[in-house]
């Protein structure tokens, strides 16, 4: 998500945080997509590492610091892009139309661009949202995450031979740390959520009116000039916007085609680390309720296995994940 918004400035950042589109800087959420807006000024952001806690907060302080700023010199001289469109329609493109609908009262329109036809109700398997959970509520969707979410209690760790790595009970964490149970709790229910990821599609476009999503529309062009970027697609058609949000994920057309000056990330292409992910999701209750608010794991040479439930009611799920070392692709 962008920090600061104009005509005129073009940046990226990963940071806690989501701006309005009045120049002031709110709580937000963590992502790492693209933001594009034609022009010469650019607000420039920094990543950060999870596995490193002191770049991270010296980065997020940076990237923090410098939104402040630059919003606060704009809050005078701009009301806002009017027109925005959204690259992806998954998770995080449907999360950035909602957030830009909420909190950005001057944006008169917002339209999501989705490449796939239509996006099966069971695709993908479940993932954890504890942080994005804490977002999704604080833009009024707790309900309806909660009601689709199953509490993680505990994650489970040990090798293969059965020597425990790590035993981390979320509720424990929870009662111990003021600051985290404030963020991450809600209606006496802790946000530690595992979701599928067709359900939490579906919430989602549920907080959009109908039309925001258009399917089958594949970006194959961006064209900037003074003041807009054109966004052509392969069906031949275009339209041009004020501002450009990429999240279309690990291989992001918008990352791509955007014209991103500079030494920074956005140039860099996705390299294959050689590890792959497979994966089977049971439409039929199959582990023990005891464990169902369970993640278990298993590490071995080379690969490490995950086993847990995502979903609620009739829409749970069994996951089974196989994590393993592939050179080949």
């Amino acid at each position: 998500f962008a920090v600061a918004h104009r005509r005129g400035v073009r940046g990226a950042a990963d940071m806690s945080g989501l701006a309005n589109c009045n120049g002031q800087v709110r709580l937000l959420a963590t992502a790492s997509d693209v933001v594009t807006c034609r022009g010469p000024s650019r607000v420039r952001g920094g990543r950060w590492s999870p596995q490193c806690p002191k770049r991270r907060q010296r980065l997020t302080t940076k990237v923090q610091a410098t939104a402040r700023a630059t919003a606060a010199s704009f809050a005078t001289e701009y009301e806002g892009p009017r027109k925005v469109a959204v690259i992806g329609g998954g998770p995080a493109g449907l999360t950035a139309a909602i957030a830009l609908r909420k909190l950005c009262p001057n944006i008169e329109s917002v339209k999501v661009f989705e490449q796939y036809e239509s996006l099966p109700p069971e695709l993908g398997a479940a993932f954890n949202i504890n942080g994005g959970a804490s977002i999704l509520a604080k833009l009024g969707l707790a309900d309806d995450v909660l009601a689709i979410g199953n509490p993680m209690e505990r994650v489970y760790s040990r090798t293969t031979e059965g020597s425990v790595l790590f035993d981390f009970k979320p509720p424990e964490l929870l009662a111990t740390d003021e600051e985290l149970r404030k963020a991450l709790k809600v209606k006496d229910r802790h946000l530690f959520l595992t979701v599928m990821r067709g359900q939490l599609n579906e919430v989602l476009l549920k907080n959009l009116p109908e039309g925001v999503v258009t399917y089958g529309k594949q970006l194959e062009s961006l064209e900037e000039s003074s003041r807009t970027v054109k966004c052509g697609f392969v069906d031949g058609s275009s339209e041009s916007f004020d501002l450009v949000i990429g999240c279309d994920g690990i291989g992001s057309a918008t990352r791509r085609l955007g014209q991103f000056e500079g030494d920074n990330e956005l140039k860099r292409k996705p390299q294959y680390a050689g590890i792959r992910i497979a994966f089977g999701v049971c439409t039929e209750p199959k582990r023990p309720p005891s464990v169902e608010n369970e993640a278990h794991q298993w590490f071995g040479d080379g690969a490490y296995v995950l086993n847990y439930t995502g979903g609620q009611g009739n829409s749970r799920r069994d996951i089974v994940a196989v994590c393993y070392h592939d050179t080949k692709r």
